[in-house]
């Protein structure tokens, strides 16, 4: 079915039912199977392909983020044990960018007044690992069902792509009777996020949950990572606020320290060559002095796992415990992971072990998206749908 670009805006799309004897959800298809998932093809990966270390997984292979090269144990700013994935390197133009890459949340939402109900239906995608536009980071728009009838209805899998579920919502379905769109652009005041990796089924990452999005008729695993964005619209570049620092220090030392210079991600002397070469320098246990600034929320600033990533000499180890030190490191002796034509951040959630592994924050996004939606706005757009509802009976 034709696929029609979306107006980079957050849209809802209300579904409502048609109360009718003939009335039932339809049968749903066969099941399609898992697309194609490589995420360390030289197309997919920036530090992690396969061309730099065939240790890592082959295609549709499940892929376990709780061993090394991807798990590692370092530090917060004030010293503290923290644990800390390493998902890959993404440049600012694919980082909280509207409409780059995206995902859509099918929800059920009984009232726009009680924010504790959302259900996730189904989960959408249009870009795997490999595409052009993929990302791991997704700016989000949100579908909402809001009668209770047409939510029994449906039955999850029903639509498997994007442009299937704009097409029947727009044009009818005569199985739950989906009227029209409604766009929540002018009812919400901010953009949502979420740090979304695609992954084969079957792998594991801690404690977090493998959920199954649609992507272009097949299926797809999607890890929803613990930290998700609500932006205000009035702020053009979210990246300014949201990103977050990080030091960390290798066994093999870059030739490159100084003021000005930069780490490649990939090639001779790159983050990826000394990543895979030697590892991060740690001690015996395996505790690196890699820190991160912030690995949960503060009342200043929101969590993010973006990482604008230093690497420091590693004779400076044994006195790299806190932020405070790191920052003392003179700039001859570190070197930014970058390009010659911006900047790269590596995509390191992290989380202390007291908490067993990464949360998913998605019914707080949804939660907060919800709520900043002027609800006298909402019931008059809910309004406006009825009365479109009736004239099409």
């Amino acid at each position: 079915m034709k696929y029609f670009l979306c107006l980079l805006v957050s849209s809802v799309l209300i579904f409502s039912c048609k109360k009718s004897a003939s009335s039932g959800p339809a049968p749903l298809p066969p099941d399609p199977g898992f697309a194609n998932i490589d995420r360390f093809s030289d197309q997919a990966g920036t530090i992690f392909r396969r061309s730099i270390s065939s240790s890592l997984p082959v295609a549709n292979a499940p892929i376990n983020f709780n061993e090394a090269p991807f798990f590692s144990v370092g530090l917060d700013s004030s010293g503290n044990t923290v644990h800390f994935y390493n998902f890959d390197v993404y440049d600012t133009t694919k980082v909280f960018q509207r409409g780059i890459d995206t995902a859509y949340l099918l929800v059920f939402v009984p009232s726009l007044l009680d924010p504790t109900n959302y259900v996730i239906r189904d989960i959408y995608i249009n870009n795997l690992p490999g595409d052009p536009q993929y990302t791991d980071f997704k700016f989000v728009y949100v579908f909402a069902i809001i009668d209770p009838q047409a939510n029994a209805l449906y039955k999850s899998g029903t639509y498997t792509s994007v442009a299937e579920l704009k097409y029947v919502t727009a044009s009818g379905d005569p199985n739950i009777n989906i009227y029209s769109i409604l766009d929540a652009s002018a009812l919400s005041p901010y953009d949502a996020y979420l740090n979304g990796a695609v992954v084969p089924p079957g792998s594991t990452c801690g404690a977090t949950k493998l959920d199954t999005a649609w992507v272009n008729g097949k299926k797809a695993g999607l890890f929803l990572l613990n930290d998700t964005i609500l932006n205000p619209v009035a702020n053009p570049n979210p990246l300014t606020y949201y990103f977050d620092s990080a030091y960390v220090a290798f066994v093999n030392n870059p030739t490159n320290f100084g003021a000005g210079q930069i780490l490649a991600p990939n090639g001779s002397n790159s983050f990826a060559s000394l990543f895979f070469g030697g590892g991060y320098y740690s001690e015996g246990t395996g505790q690196t002095h890699n820190l991160v600034r912030r690995a949960q929320a503060s009342s200043t600033k929101p969590y993010s796992s973006i990482r604008k990533t230093v690497v420091y000499d590693n004779s400076y180890f044994d006195a790299t415990t806190n932020w405070q030190k790191a920052n003392e490191i003179p700039n001859t002796s570190t070197v930014t992971l970058n390009t010659a034509t911006g900047s790269l951040y590596l995509n390191m959630p992290s989380y202390y072990p007291e908490a067993s592994g990464l949360s998913s924050p998605i019914n707080n996004l949804l939660k907060g998206y919800f709520e900043h939606i002027n609800v006298q706005k909402w019931q008059q757009a809910v309004n406006a749908l009825k009365a479109t509802k009736a004239s099409r009976k």
